[in-house]
């Protein structure tokens, strides 16, 4: 990527998303074949965190015998992915923080920590839409990303679990409840996600 451009120009929204839409446009036939691993970018009409341009979702291909991330509940199926984090960028075009989300945010097939990060291995979205440039750095973000995500993925788990054994109730329908788990990236992370994606 060319160092005089953010990661918000090369996805073509250095002036502003459209709310909703997904960027950057998925590579034609790239879901004609079995994929492992997804994303995409985009934004909130009110952005939650002040400073953010717009976030990146990560998926992984949602296992076939799911285990509810909620201890003692039923699985729950949604479309073919299973969500692994969000990644929040703000406006210099830099993460700020990476969070998880309930099910009903993205309709994912709701999968345990393990069995998500199980099938991060060799994260890979090579060819997954228009941008190559775009994939690549995504790839390197995500790399960057890892050390943090068995943590945030886990404290999903157990926030899910503690509400689940409170209240009686799976949470994973409660449209209060969005973000599971965040943690802001420190300036360490950041230096160490800025050598990672130059």
């Amino acid at each position: 990527m060319n160092s005089n451009q953010t990661i918000l120009d090369r996805l073509g929204i250095a002036e502003g998303a459209d709310p909703g839409r997904r960027y950057p446009d998925t590579a034609p036939d790239a879901m004609a074949a079995p994929r492992r691993h997804l994303y995409y970018f985009h934004r909130h009409e009110a952005p939650s965190r002040g400073e953010e341009a717009g976030h990146f979702h990560i998926f992984v291909a949602a296992p076939l015998q799911p285990v509810s991330p909620v201890a003692g509940a039923a699985p729950v199926d949604g479309n073919d992915w299973s969500h692994v984090a969000g990644i929040s960028i703000d406006h210099r075009g830099d993460p700020q923080s990476i969070f998880t989300t309930n099910q009903w945010v993205t309709s994912e097939t709701w999968a345990c920590a393990s069995m998500v990060l199980e099938r991060m291995d060799g994260f890979s979205v090579d060819g997954l839409t228009v941008s190559p440039e775009v994939d690549a750095h995504v790839a390197q973000l995500v790399a960057g990303l890892a050390p943090l995500l068995p943590g945030l993925l886990h404290d999903r788990d157990e926030r899910l679990t503690s509400i689940w054994r409170s209240s009686g109730t799976d949470p994973c329908s409660d449209r209060r409840l969005e973000i599971i788990s965040e943690r802001p990236l420190s300036p360490r992370d950041r230096a160490g996600l800025a050598r990672a994606t130059s």
